[in-house]
């Protein structure tokens, strides 16, 4: 009995090792202490070994022997080993996979086929119908948990008949389940004359199974730490390459966005992303540089840098580019201080190359407890900022996938002088150089209301100030009014009253001379005079609207039949 224990044990290990990364719906550790759940391996390990101890002194009362015989008296001895020490401890701390359950059922199936009911204190029918009530039980587990592995893959019907199967046996199949049922059975049929007995291995059961001393006790060794006392252990559920690890949290704790983790022994990263409503929620990890994390390693969330300024509200995902940054993010993207117009921060090539806020949309995201609503962000690549010109420097690269993005600071306003603005809750000033603003192509473009005139007036006095001379176009009569000390609205009205005045004699005049009726020939004249005067003069600033001005030309063109040659 023992030796095909020992066999199977060695089956469930091989079978992890093969498929612990193939099943992505892992149910959640139900029945099992919560201070089991958040031991080190070392410390389930030395706590295993107590247990160990405490069955054999048990065994010694019941059996009379340390080591119970391979019959029917035994079994439960080692049923319980293989429910607490090879399953809650050492295979199954945290969840139990299609391949645990596939290797506990086949232990089940070996263990009560193999096992003698010779010396049973209870009838020889009852003792075999129960036998036979529990290899119906593993085979079955063992066809579900089969059926879980092969169709795992699949997508339809398949897929959810997979995916309903893991969960089924991911319950029924724990091994704290399957042996524990199988001890509380054979201790009954091996002692039912003695209720002391009976009683003494129920009791016992349950408080190692349900109570877990050893694992309270070693908790309360702990030397005290705020971080360690903080902390809330889950385990990895899946990995997201090259750098995202999604994992679950037991039931009742809470995790958010920005909190550190550590995966493993080594592993390390930062929480980007998590669940809200969940009883046990899932959390996705952006590993730093050069980290690794396996499926079902411990995960250790605690407090990290969630308060700081510049917070971390996502990661990088699927859609980013060279010029848009993909952000996702939980739905209470506003409580981050997301919004429209602040920078992203992302790092490129050990660069921190920033991103605007210029989009943001509800998308759905499924997931193995149902489908959940996350906010996906798109910022526009502005590039790395470099203060001494004041300008944004392009990178010509994108994010890493799963990378961890920022919000940048929010900065006061400081003015200074030789800008003429800042970007949105940032410090950084946009400057403009004047001369290459009049020799080149200058436009200020935006929707209405967003300030393009008072741009416009910025610049204008900066030019007036470094002594340019300008020419102002003005339809809406609002700028000699607001350049009223330079050039103001009387100073307007006359300039354009002489204008009219020197080409009022020929506005009706439908003659053609040259090529034209009409006064636009005197226009052009007056207003290549009024420019030179303006441009050798003291004036600086020449206001003229347009619509003031009266010009005439002439709509078409005569034909001229001395040319036509189908007269």
């Amino acid at each position: 009995m023992l030796r095909n224990m020992v066999w199977a044990a060695r089956i469930r290990r091989r079978s992890a090792l093969l498929i612990k990364s193939e099943v992505q719906h892992m149910p959640s550790p139900i029945g099992r202490p919560r201070a089991r759940t958040t031991l080190a391996q070392p410390e389930r390990l030395a706590a295993a070994a107590g247990y160990l101890v405490a069955l054999m002194l048990l065994a010694l009362y019941l059996n009379g022997t340390l080591l119970p015989p391979f019959g029917i008296d035994g079994l439960w001895f080692y049923s319980a080993f293989a429910a607490i020490v090879l399953g809650d401890l050492l295979i199954e701390p945290f969840f139990t996979r299609p391949a645990d359950a596939l290797a506990n059922s086949v232990a089940l199936v070996i263990g009560c086929a193999s096992a003698s009911v010779a010396g049973a204190q209870v009838g020889s029918d009852v003792a075999r119908t129960g036998r036979v009530c529990f290899v119906i039980y593993g085979v079955a587990l063992i066809a579900l948990a089969s059926m879980a592995i092969a169709l795992k893959d699949r997508v339809g019907r398949a897929g959810q008949i997979a995916e309903n199967s893991a969960r089924f046996v991911g319950h029924a199949g724990q091994a704290r389940f399957v042996f524990s049922a199988l001890l509380f059975a054979a201790g009954y049929a091996a002692f039912a004359d003695d209720a002391g007995k009976v009683a003494a291995l129920y009791l016992t059961w349950i408080v190692i199974g349900f109570i877990a001393p050893l694992e309270l006790f070693i908790g309360w060794r702990r030397k005290p730490d705020r971080k360690l006392q903080a902390a809330t252990a889950g385990v990895v559920e899946r990995v997201e390459d090259p750098g995202i690890v999604v994992a679950r949290l037991p039931r009742g704790a809470r995790a958010q966005v920005g909190m550190s983790a550590t995966i493993g022994d080594n592993g390390a990263g930062v929480v980007v992303d998590a669940t809200s409503l969940l009883a046990e929620p899932r959390i996705r990890v952006a590993l730093g540089p050069g980290e690794s994390a396996a499926i079902g390693a411990r995960v250790v969330v605690s407090a990290g840098d969630e308060d700081r300024d510049d917070p971390i509200v996502g990661f990088a995902n699927e859609g980013t580019s060279l010029t848009d940054l993909r952000l996702r993010t939980p739905a209470g993207a506003a409580q981050l201080g997301l919004a429209e117009g602040r920078l992203l921060q992302a790092p490129i090539a050990n660069r921190t190359v920033l991103y605007q806020i210029t989009e943001a949309s509800i998308a759905g995201e499924p997931g193995a407890d149902g489908p959940r609503d996350v906010v996906d962000v798109t910022a526009r690549k502005l590039g790395v900022w470099n203060p001494e010109p004041g300008v944004f420097e392009p990178a010509s690269w994108l994010p890493a996938p799963g990378c961890d993005v920022r919000l940048m600071a929010h900065a006061d306003d400081d003015f200074k002088g030789e800008e003429i603005g800042h970007v949105p809750g940032t410090s950084f000033g946009v400057r403009i150089d004047l001369d290459r603003a009049v020799t080149h192509n200058t436009a200020v473009l935006g929707v209405l209301g967003v300030g393009k005139t008072h741009l416009a007036w910025e610049l204008l006095q900066r030019m007036l100030h470094e002594g340019i001379k300008v020419v102002v176009l003005d339809i809406t009569g609002q700028y000699s009014e607001h350049l009223s000390d330079i050039c103001s609205p009387t100073t307007e009205t006359a300039i354009t009253d002489k204008l009219n005045d020197d080409i009022v004699a020929n506005l009706e005049n439908r003659v053609v001379r040259g090529e034209q009726a009409g006064n636009v020939v005197e226009f052009g004249v007056a207003l290549r005079d009024l420019l030179k005067a303006f441009l050798e003069g003291d004036e600086r600033l020449l206001v003229l609207n347009p619509t003031r001005i009266d010009v005439s030309r002439m709509a078409g063109r005569f034909k001229d039949r001395r040319t036509c040659c189908c007269d």
